[in-house]
């Protein structure tokens, strides 16, 4: 569980599902976030939600990132497949990119995160 202060409220995140291609949100999925949260701040529970939000996470079948060049496309560079870290990983995977693109390679081996892998 994920517990973030925002402008004025603070959110609670942290659950992923393999489910398929929707954007439905499961109510008890809401209810676990919040009995979750009222374990550690009390009251939280008796406060009401301001607002419920589910998306889409970007994941590969092999659970590793995609890093890299696109094969046969020329100065054309992907950075995905970081499901829920993808804040987390997201500097470093930037900064490896950088090195990429300005010196021709990473300092870290990312052969195992190559788009051409699949």
């Amino acid at each position: 569980m994920l517990c973030a202060p925002m402008d004025g409220f603070v959110r609670f995140a942290g659950t992923m599902e393999f489910s398929g291609l929707n954007h439905e949100i499961r109510p008890e999925r809401v209810v676990q976030l919040t009995r979750a949260a009222d374990e550690y701040l009390t009251g939280v529970g008796d406060v009401p939600s301001v607002s419920e939000w589910c998306g889409l996470r970007p994941c590969t079948s092999d659970g590793l990132p995609i890093i890299g060049p696109v094969p046969g496309q020329e100065g054309v560079f992907i950075a995905t497949g970081h499901a829920m870290l993808g804040l987390t990983l997201g500097p470093i995977t930037g900064r490896l990119l950088a090195e990429w693109i300005l010196d021709g390679r990473p300092s870290v081996d990312l052969e195992a995160m190559r788009v051409d892998r699949f």
